[in-house]
């Protein structure tokens, strides 16, 4: 269970999403305009999602997600990083307006360092039932940060793994 931070650009990265998944694997992607909680049945291999900063009960979709992977499976996630954005003097998401489902009409606005804090502190708090595998930070051409997640249970477990990359991305 090894954490990772991959920063090559997008070009030497190509659908970085699905880069690895075998395509005889069980999953769903969930596209920028897609429902938050499409209809699916589980278990599945992997999730791929580029929504999550539009989802008001960041816990609960973590609790779905986790729901209809295999114990094996993979959540990945495509994330826009405020500071690459049109609007990025917004301030940064705080674990705390996630905790109390207070999501600005734009959306969360997260860095992957803010990411990082908020997913740690729920972890803390038993609310992501998933441990960090890999990021891959965004630049100028790839302006999304990219997270790689596995399911657990192991509340200590799922919080190390956060806090651990926390010091890399500060």
């Amino acid at each position: 269970m090894g954490n990772t931070i991959q920063t090559e650009p997008a070009a030497a990265r190509p659908n970085h999403l699905m880069r690895g998944l075998d395509p005889s694997m069980r999953g769903i992607e969930i596209g920028p305009d897609d429902a938050p909680q499409p209809a699916a049945t589980g278990p599945l291999d992997f999730i791929v999602a580029r929504n999550v900063h539009r989802i008001a009960d960041l816990p609960g979709w973590f609790a779905w997600a986790h729901g209809l992977l295999s114990p094996q499976g993979t959540l990945r996630l495509g994330i826009p990083d405020i500071r690459y954005a049109i609007d990025y003097k917004r301030p940064v998401t705080t674990h705390w307006q996630v905790l109390e489902r207070d999501r600005p009409s734009g959306g969360w606005a997260f860095t992957a360092a803010a990411f990082g804090e908020i997913m740690a502190e729920l972890a803390a708090r038993d609310l992501v039932p998933f441990y960090l595998t890999n990021i891959w930070l965004a630049d100028r051409e790839s302006p999304e940060f990219v997270v790689h997640l596995g399911p657990s249970l192991h509340r200590g477990v799922n919080e190390q793994s956060w806090r651990f990359i926390l010091s890399s991305l500060r």
